[in-house]
């Protein structure tokens, strides 16, 4: 199976169909079990429809670099919608015998990034609209947030109000909230992945899944990841943890809020 070709995926609530060709053969599989339609095609290329991107958009000014990929501001060339397309290099897929480790871990973090976000939809959550397979590049299509993030408006909100403070927790908590009841935890809660819709409004989403982890995963919930500064004890010290680092980092940014001051 894992040879196959994938032709194409149907995925639903309670479980996955998908046709592939194997051995001049055709088989329609329908999985019950999420997880267990994942262990079998762990890489995320054989799962998105192959499309060209140039054709469908027109790339424009460039937002923002992360260590393996690009963000650009995009438009579409059918109905003139704006939106923010993340780029990422298919060559960083490409497993090399003295970066295995690293190769292991952003493949999987681009695919579970991408399947997580499939299953959120929540308004305090930047939405994926779509993904587009290219010959050398993965295309993840997102709505564009105009306002920039916590960390580069933190300038502009030293006199913020304590009703203003408030009403930004507030997102942030509904947020984390439903992405826990949904089976997950952010592990990477920080100003600058907590980004504005609106350059002068208060509208907040909560973005880069890079970090996500399944709460039913203990294989990694001791892994230490995140940014530091915002990280829970258990992280540092490698105890088993949960979505409650969540919200330590949550309340981190609501004392430099509160108090005015750079948390170190």
């Amino acid at each position: 199976i894992i040879d196959s070709i994938l032709y194409y995926l149907v995925e639903r609530e309670d479980c996955m169909i998908i046709s592939i060709k194997s051995n001049e053969k055709y088989y329609i599989l329908k999985f019950v079990d999420k997880k267990q339609f994942e262990s079998i095609f762990p890489r995320i290329f054989t799962l998105i429809k192959k499309r060209n991107f140039n054709k469908y958009y027109e790339l424009n000014l460039k937002l923002g670099e992360g260590s393996y990929s690009k963000v650009y501001l995009c438009k579409s060339l059918i109905n003139k919608k704006e939106s923010a397309v993340k780029i990422i290099k298919k060559s960083i897929f490409v497993e090399k015998p003295h970066h295995k480790v690293l190769f292991s871990f952003i493949q999987e973090a681009v695919s579970k990034e991408i399947r997580i976000l499939k299953e959120l939809n929540h308004p305090s959550i930047v939405k994926l609209e779509d993904v587009y397979d290219g010959q050398t590049h993965l295309y993840l299509i997102l709505e564009i947030l105009n306002g920039g993030d916590l960390h580069s408006r933190k300038k502009s909100l030293v006199n913020i109000s304590i009703k203003l403070i408030t009403y930004i927790i507030l997102q942030i908590i509904e947020g984390l909230e439903y992405i826990h009841s949904k089976g997950f935890m952010h592990r990477d809660i920080k100003p600058s992945n907590i980004a504005f819709k609106e350059k002068d409004g208060f509208l907040i989403k909560i973005i880069d899944f890079g970090f996500v982890e399944y709460l039913d995963c203990l294989q990694f919930s001791i892994k230490k990841c995140g940014t530091p500064g915002y990280l829970a004890p258990e992280i540092f010290i490698q105890e088993l943890y949960d979505e409650k680092v969540d919200i330590f980092s949550l309340g981190i940014i609501l004392v430099t809020f509160v108090c005015k001051i750079a948390y170190n």
